[in-house]
């Protein structure tokens, strides 16, 4: 299912949200452009398990390559990746700002991002696997979502066969089957995408929506509809 787009109106203009979107966007512009050979950007900027695994057991100093946790964030491995991430975080991540208040969304995301890749970490420590992407925080911006605006529906490309459809369906059902996919990916091993990061980041949402949102919830955004 792909998001077209939400029910729920916002109070205020957006700016860390399409912020990110363009950061987003002109690093990968900057990976081709200026790395002929993308591995190497990938090398570079991407999270290596095992890497931060043997940093963290050599040495309680902070090491250098604990940086990647924040530079795979904005690093993606083609243009279906970031186009598709970045739809989720245009749809979902513009009205969980506005509850949240600039800020703080800003803090949110980049926490909840390096939370999720902490997590796909504990699951395959000694993964030699290059993680990128910002599916982990972005993921977390759904979990943060859906527990924001609980009755907000979400217009909905479905593709069946050669008969795509268009339906507005309730925003619960949508995180729902996008979760229940996450885990089935992840229980069938499919290579390839860190399911973990995508699971963790979604429950990390969730918890940060009901513990920190409320302490944090501008007066001009308290109305979810």
């Amino acid at each position: 299912m792909i998001p077209l787009g939400d029910s729920p109106k916002k109070k205020r203009e957006s700016v860390i949200t399409p912020l990110l979107v363009g950061l987003n966007i002109i690093v990968f512009l900057y990976m081709l452009l200026a790395y002929p050979d993308i591995t190497r950007f990938f090398r570079q900027y991407g999270l290596i398990p095992s890497n931060i695994t043997k940093a963290f057991k050599t040495s309680t100093e902070f090491q250098p390559v604990y940086w990647t946790f924040l530079t795979s964030l904005f690093a993606h491995g083609g243009w279906w990746h970031l186009i598709s991430n970045m739809l989720f975080l245009w749809i979902f991540g513009d009205n969980v700002e506005d509850r949240m208040g600039k800020l703080f969304f800003l803090f949110f995301y980049l926490l909840a991002g390096i939370g999720a890749s902490i997590l796909q970490i504990f699951l395959n420590p000694g993964s030699t696997a290059v993680m990128v992407g910002a599916s982990g925080a972005i993921s977390a911006v759904m979990g943060a979502y859906l527990v924001l605006y609980p009755k907000a529906s979400v217009t909905t490309l479905v593709p069946i066969l050669l008969f795509p459809l268009i339906l507005r369906i309730p925003a619960v059902v949508f995180m729902v089957f996008w979760f229940g996919s996450q885990v089935m990916n992840m229980a069938l091993g499919t290579a390839g995408v860190g399911w973990g990061a995508h699971i963790g980041g979604f429950l990390i949402g969730l918890v940060l929506g009901w513990i920190l949102i409320p302490l944090h919830k501008p007066t001009s955004a308290r109305v979810i509809e």
